[in-house]
């Protein structure tokens, strides 16, 4: 979502699904399948939002969903901090 100068935040309420698959190895490769976590968000009303989340945690509870959802809502301020630390303070 691109958040526009100045623009007011708002809050969106959303419905969440959520529960484990495993994806099978790439063509022509060996090995299990990786165990998945896939979690779904979709807006109940207003703008049509919708978020698919894969994660590599286990996700069989709506409480493990919401968990990974929050840690997922910090990725913003975590790639804002990259940046600075990245550009600004050349580490």
């Amino acid at each position: 979502v691109t958040v526009r100068e100045g623009a007011k935040k708002r809050s969106v309420e959303v419905r969440v699904q959520a529960g484990p698959l495993e994806c099978p190895p790439s063509q022509g490769r060996r090995g299990p399948n990786l165990p998945l976590g896939l979690i779904i968000a979709r807006a109940v009303e207003g703008p049509q939002l919708e978020w698919y989340l894969l994660t590599t945690q286990a996700v069989e509870t709506a409480q493990q969903a919401c968990r990974m959802l929050a840690y997922y809502r910090q990725r913003w301020c975590i790639e804002r901090l990259h940046l600075i630390l990245k550009s600004g303070l050349c580490v």
